[in-house]
């Protein structure tokens, strides 16, 4: 979209938010997601660089512009604390939006909106079958209709002796989420993600069956 374009595109709404996704996938999930209500809720435009990489992993089909200077101009207006929810933030001028912004009553409301544009690029949907298909050959399942996955990412990391107020797992809390599933359905296969592997496998309850995807 040519800059004079995006100008006119502005023009017609009540101005235009460019979020500024930042740090982590999951941080700019939640920083695109709150941008996003906050511009329908103002009728706003919400604008994400082509080169986002948020796009490359989301069918996001938002405007975009090539012109980057188009928001550098724009005031940054940033949430104060994590996790929490502020009307100060839902603002109608030109803006850059950023931080955490994790707080869900910013974007509850639009939830089957943000389900349409978060869906997954169809080359990831396929690498993960792919991955899925070869687990279930390898443990002799015909078929994925005949048993429960159940993804479990365990977030170590920069987390552990992180001391901003979040809470890692505990081998406890595995243990209780484990037997949760286990109880509502049979037979259930676990798929762990985690970027602290060596203490996944060894706190992972091992009476379970239980795939490591590294």
């Amino acid at each position: 979209m040519s800059t004079t374009r995006s100008l006119r595109v502005m023009e017609k709404k009540k101005g235009s938010i460019c979020p500024i996704l930042q740090a982590g996938l999951g941080n700019r999930l939640f920083q695109f997601s709150t941008s996003l209500a906050v511009a329908k809720t103002k009728q706003m435009e919400l604008i994400v660089p082509p080169d986002a990489d948020i796009r490359k992993v989301f069918e996001i089909n938002v405007t975009f512009t090539k012109s980057k200077e188009l928001c550098k101009g724009f005031r940054k207006i940033l949430d104060k604390a994590h996790a929490s929810y502020s009307k100060s933030l839902l603002n109608t001028d030109n803006i850059q939006l950023g931080t955490g912004l994790q707080s869900w009553k910013y974007f509850h409301m639009y939830d089957k909106q943000l389900r349409r544009q978060l869906t997954f690029r169809k080359i990831i949907q396929n690498t993960a079958k792919q991955k899925i298909l070869k687990i279930l050959e390898r443990r002799r399942i015909k078929s994925r209709k005949s048993i429960t996955l159940v993804g479990v990412h365990i977030r170590r990391g920069d987390k552990v002796r992180n001391n901003d107020g979040f809470n890692i797992a505990t081998s406890e809390y595995l243990n209780r989420s484990v037997n949760y599933y286990t109880q509502r359905y049979a037979p259930v296969l676990f798929l762990v993600i985690s970027d602290g592997m060596t203490w996944s496998k060894k706190y992972m309850p091992s009476h379970v069956p239980v795939e490591f995807i590294s």
